[in-house]
């Protein structure tokens, strides 16, 4: 038996609207969608972030430093409880990021994202966000 990816499943539809949750600005509404025991794995990251909390302080330092953060859906499918996606994030910078103050710049960066869904909730994410051309439209020279 062999799985196809399709764009019209249950977990698809949970991350498509986890992201139109973010892009309402509405964090506790996403926060809501995880599992407790979520875990964030970050390219980059020394290790995965384990629980809501760690997910829903990034999400909180991101909307500080950029207030309309906006990730657009430019591809989507789901095979089993796996989907994946294919972002490009547009905001403007606004607040601290990582300890540099505001640039007012705007920028725009992708990030390719891998889900696992537990019945209807997200319970673990890859995520591979393309942090040099971010922090190069902010004028450092990448993480």
């Amino acid at each position: 038996m062999s799985a196809h990816a399709d764009e019209s499943t249950p977990a698809v539809a949970l991350v498509r609207r986890s992201f139109e949750l973010f892009n309402r600005g509405d964090i506790d509404a996403c926060v809501d969608l995880l599992t407790p025991d979520f875990v964030a794995n970050v390219a980059g990251a020394p290790g995965p972030a384990v629980g809501r909390d760690p997910w829903k302080q990034n999400a909180v330092l991101f909307r500080a430093a950029f207030p309309d953060l906006r990730a657009a859906i430019e591809d989507i499918f789901g095979v089993g409880d796996r989907v994946a996606v294919r972002l490009t994030f547009r905001g403007t910078h606004r607040g601290a990021f990582f300890g540099m103050p505001a640039t007012g710049r705007a920028v725009v960066f992708s990030s390719v994202e891998i889900y696992r869904v537990a019945g209807d909730h997200l319970a673990e994410e890859w995520v591979s966000p393309d942090v040099t051309a971010l922090m190069g439209q902010l004028g450092t020279s990448g993480g």
